[in-house]
């Protein structure tokens, strides 16, 4: 594992600590790769506001939904689902 990738499991970890919950080896395994492609900053901000905002057990969507790119990315979705469906007079 490279340094940047065992640093976010190990933020991982420690912010699934502290709000009150463990995770797994293969849970965190899962979580870093499901956060890879997400720039680091994003991403360590987005756990700073997870630390700051939940309680209870950690699931990635929590660190998800606090990415700017991940939001502008569900957007750019939600926006060319809507021009298919436009563009197809689905509803005719």
């Amino acid at each position: 594992m490279t340094a940047p990738r065992a640093a976010l499991v190990a933020r991982l970890a420690a912010t699934a600590e502290v709000i009150g919950s463990t995770l797994s080896e293969d849970a965190l395994a899962i979580m870093e790769t499901g956060l890879e492609r997400w720039p680091a900053g994003e991403v360590a901000h987005a756990l700073h506001r997870v630390r700051s905002e939940c309680r209870g057990r950690l699931a990635l969507a929590d660190v998800l939904e606090r990415i700017p790119a991940w939001k502008q990315s569900r957007l750019q979705s939600v926006d060319e689902a809507w021009e298919q469906a436009l563009a197809a007079r689905m509803w005719d």
